[in-house]
């Protein structure tokens, strides 16, 4: 409501301000701050604001209050408990963030602030605008055409993994081929999956593995305590991948060498990269995607124990069906017995 000092009417504000009206109006100040509060929740929607967190309050609520700076300015920030429960990372104060939300102002005191919705280490923002400019690029030159995609093989002889030897992902791969299908061999190919030269490397790893024939011997990439190097070496399909990490940690697979490196494999590729939750640009282009590197493993190596039982269920069918013929043959063999007559009884007669 405000008060008209000219022609003493009284008037309610509407959400569109008249700029002629305002000039001559009183405006109470709790009034004043819901009209300013729209305006710049209206006009500073979904904005994305890049800062440094100082004087951060986790408030006993949830709410977490803090501002955010930098050379020049600040502003005044909150994030409620119920978006803030979906940051993935331990906001604190001096790290580098960037928010998504909106500008608002808080009517009881009139202080100007910025109410975040999502939060990210800042670096994220500009990395996640580079993964989907290059997975628009790769999806309109169909290296994610499911057409190309080939089948995986049901008894491999020989899988290529291409992974760090020192990680966790060669372990759980190596034990589910031990514990799933032991005579599956292994052709480690070990290479950096983090850094400057890893997307590199693991391209050049994937021609390497299709490069290998018949005729081929293993080469100077095998012969660590991981590899079972045989005597020929023809690898059936190729595993890449790695653990978990960082979008940073994680960015070798979002590169284009690597993508085109596993378009262009003869050879079937499963990307196992990161948890179940984490996806890469080489987890489209890949034949399969798998959630983990055990998941990898699973796909790739037949079930024994299920192989087992399937070999004994066939056993015992062949056996009832073996027994079936031999028993029908004595009941055929025992009847015509019956109509054959000695010649005796030819001669007698």
């Amino acid at each position: 409501m405000r008060y008209d000092a000219y022609n003493s009417t009284m008037t309610y504000p509407s959400d569109t301000i008249d700029q002629n009206a305002t000039k001559n109006a009183i405006w109470s100040v709790s009034e004043l701050n819901q009209q300013a509060r729209s305006c710049l929740e209206n006009k500073f929607s979904g904005v994305q604001v890049e800062g440094e967190i100082s004087d951060l309050i986790k408030h006993r609520s949830g709410h977490w209050y803090f501002t955010l700076k930098d050379d020049e300015g600040q502003l005044r920030a909150a994030m409620f408990s119920f978006k803030n429960k979906a940051v993935r990372f331990n906001p604190e104060n001096g790290q580098q963030v960037v928010l998504t939300g909106k500008l608002s102002l808080y009517a009881p005191r009139g202080s100007y602030q910025f109410i975040a919705e999502r939060m990210a280490p800042a670096g994220i923002g500009q990395l996640q605008r580079e993964f989907e400019i290059l997975k628009r690029d790769l999806e309109k030159q169909g290296l994610f055409d499911p057409a190309h995609k080939q089948a995986l093989p049901d008894f491999p002889g020989q899988v290529a993994i291409i992974t760090s030897p020192q990680g966790a992902a060669i372990r759980d791969i190596q034990t589910t081929f031990a514990r799933r299908f032991s005579g599956i061999q292994l052709i480690v190919i070990p290479v950096a999956v983090q850094g400057d030269d890893a997307a590199q490397a693991i391209a050049d790893a994937i021609d390497t593995a299709n490069s290998w024939s018949k005729d081929n011997q293993p080469n100077d990439l095998l012969g660590t305590e991981l590899t079972l190097s045989p005597a020929n070496v023809q690898p059936d399909a190729i595993i890449v991948g790695r653990g978990g990490g960082s979008i940073e940690d994680l960015w070798a697979f979002n590169e284009a060498v690597v993508a085109q490196a596993i378009y262009r494999s003869k050879l079937p590729v499963i990307s196992a990269v990161g948890h179940e939750t984490d996806t890469t640009i080489a987890d489209f282009v890949a034949d399969v995607r798998a959630a983990t590197p055990t998941a990898a493993a699973e796909l790739l190596s037949p079930d024994r124990q299920g192989l087992l039982q399937r070999v004994q269920h066939l056993a015992a069918r062949l056996n009832n069906h073996i027994s079936y013929e031999i028993n029908h043959a004595r009941i055929q063999l025992q009847s015509l017995a019956k109509r054959v007559k000695h010649p005796s009884y030819q001669l007698t007669q």
